[in-house]
């Protein structure tokens, strides 16, 4: 895709070259979306409730070495916004 685009110097090369750019985002589409269907049929996708699980792993294992509190505190919820932030991008 970006060979093809990167010929385009002028607006007529664009428009010489939309039909094989139109050509390869179809493409580039179509392998998203059989890759996105290969990985839900594999369950590779994680859904929301893997995702907190692992978080709280990472909490519980991070907590484990840290014996301040506020600190603490301060980790888990950074690590949680994190896990927000994830899922809002997903949105």
């Amino acid at each position: 895709m970006e060979e093809r685009l990167a010929l385009c110097k002028t607006e007529m090369d664009f428009i010489l070259y939309s039909a094989p750019i139109q050509d390869t985002v179809m493409k580039i589409a179509h392998l998203v979306e059989s890759c996105h269907k290969l990985e839900d049929k594999l369950k590779v996708v994680v859904d929301r409730a893997q995702l907190l699980q692992f978080a709280s792993m990472v909490i519980n294992i991070v907590g484990s070495e840290i014996t301040d509190d506020e600190v603490m505190e301060s980790i888990g919820s950074k690590i949680l916004a994190a896990v927000g932030k994830l899922e809002e991008d997903d949105v």
